[in-house]
């Protein structure tokens, strides 16, 4: 394996002060003014270690120091702290697995569910759910296909966004088989809305009589012969539209926070993901969209795009239920 197929996605561990880049982040997951020592590859059974030049009792490192004197940041980061930086950007620079990930048994079990849907062709679809609590935050609790199940949905290779994984591999699934894969999935759970891509879900069906949309089939209860009820419908919205970058900068308003500062009530992303979700976890720590609409990963921010466009809040059913009171008089 490549360094890059290494440090695709790898979370810091451990971090240790870089006294050449004293002041920022340097590495997101590390404070500021440190650069990363040891880091979880996705690969579990792997680690990476960061070698610091200062740590090398015969390397000289007085000599490192003079001959880095206004040098780039990015060559102190490889010759003084064993660190490649990656040349293309990152969509997501202020992601951060220590702060926007947390353990399933951390997000909420009340609040206002959604689900975001985005549908391929001969690819299976990107399904995520979300809860909103009663303070606006939004978690991220479920994907589908998860890669414990699946595999990754993308992996490592030399273009920007990877190429696709195993998880991309279409199972054939037809509307029907996604309703019930969904309801499967939510077990009960009550759904305040769902949204799917606007151009799949808004298309005729060359198939099924005139007009019929993927999204009016899916509202549609599909029978048997003896029009016993199979599957109930199911409600989709179509997504707002708009430019790819628009929803990416949704994206990084709901995962800002002031890094240089500690994280409390003050100073909080918006947006978390669950450690269970280990897709969305890859594709925020590698996604670039240099890749363009053919991009591997696209497909995993593609929910979350149309769900931040579309607007997620809590809905609290008190403050809108009815109140007894007189009819008014007209």
């Amino acid at each position: 394996m490549t360094v890059k197929e290494y440090q695709s996605g790898a979370r810091v561990l451990e971090s240790a002060e870089s006294e050449l880049l004293p002041d920022n982040v340097n590495v997101p997951g590390c404070p500021p003014g440190h650069m990363p020592y040891t880091l979880q590859p996705i690969r579990r059974n792997a680690k990476m270690i960061c070698f610091h030049s200062i740590w090398n009792p015969f390397g000289g490192y007085g000599n490192v120091k003079k001959m880095l004197e206004g040098k780039s940041t990015e060559e102190i980061k490889i010759r003084a702290y064993g660190w490649a930086e990656r040349l293309e950007g990152k969509a997501f620079p202020k992601f951060n697995e220590n702060v926007h990930v947390v353990p399933q048994e951390k997000v909420p079990e009340s609040g206002t569910r959604y689900c975001s849907v985005d549908p391929a062709g001969s690819k299976n679809w990107f399904i995520k759910w979300y809860l909103v609590d009663n303070l606006n935050r939004v978690f991220l609790y479920r994907e589908w296909p998860p890669r414990q199940q699946y595999g990754e949905w993308a992996l490592p290779s030399d273009k920007a966004d990877g190429k696709p994984g195993p998880a991309q591999t279409g199972l054939g699934l037809s509307l029907v088989s996604y309703k019930k894969l969904i309801l499967k999935e939510e077990d009960g759970e009550e759904i305040h809305r769902r949204i799917i891509d606007s151009r799949f879900g808004g298309a005729e069906v060359p198939s099924a009589k005139s007009g019929m949309t993927p999204i009016i089939m899916l509202e549609q209860d599909d029978l048997d012969e003896e029009g016993n009820e199979i599957v109930p419908g199911m409600v989709f919205f179509p997504a707002p539209g708009g430019q790819i970058e628009d929803g990416i900068q949704g994206i990084n308003d709901m995962l800002d926070y002031d890094e240089s500062k500690p994280v409390s009530m003050m100073n909080c992303p918006r947006y978390y993901i669950s450690e269970a979700c280990e897709q969305s976890i890859y594709a925020y720590a590698e996604y670039t969209g240099l890749d363009g609409l053919k991009g591997a990963l696209k497909d995993v921010i593609d929910p979350d795009r149309y769900m931040f466009k579309d607007g997620i809040h809590h809905f609290d059913p008190v403050a809108f239920a009815a109140t007894g009171g007189d009819a008014p008089d007209f």
